[in-house]
């Protein structure tokens, strides 16, 4: 439903509404997805719309990143200008929680035929591996 700047989300089987400020009115959704994560949920929405950022004439800059592993992020824009991202924080973390893992599940299925595992410490240890790189993408979108 549009708003005075944004549109208004009607979830069925909910009165409540979702004020989503930054969705243009004449946007048309396609497919909504909640996917569990970690005893949460997280809502996901696929919107087509006509009006791109691109056409603004108020933004007339647009960028590209290419996300990789020993660079974590480079960016060039049309203005000329580019960023580059070392990724060494990124691939320590993940070597650092692959080591981990991999020691706790041996430890877990030591004399068991099934090679699945799971307990509290995988669990968190998982946690705080998606938490790092989210963090990361999060500081590295900000710096832009």
């Amino acid at each position: 439903y549009p708003a005075d700047h944004g549109v208004n989300l009607k979830l069925p089987g909910r009165k409540e509404r979702l004020y989503l400020s930054n969705v243009e009115a004449d946007s048309v959704l396609k497919e909504v997805k909640i996917k569990p994560y970690y005893r949460r949920y997280i809502l996901c929405l696929t919107l087509e719309s006509e009006n791109f950022a691109a056409d603004n004439t108020d933004m007339p800059n647009i960028c590209a990143i290419d996300f990789g592993v020993s660079n974590f992020a480079a960016v060039v824009c049309n203005d000329g200008s580019s960023m580059l991202y070392k990724g060494g924080a990124v691939l320590s973390e993940c070597q650092w929680f692959h080591k981990k893992k991999a020691k706790a599940v041996s430890i877990i299925t030591k004399g068991h035929e099934h090679m699945h595992a799971s307990s509290r410490y995988l669990s968190a240890l998982s946690r705080h591996h998606a938490d790092f790189i989210k963090d990361q993408c999060i500081k590295s979108a900000a710096a832009l």
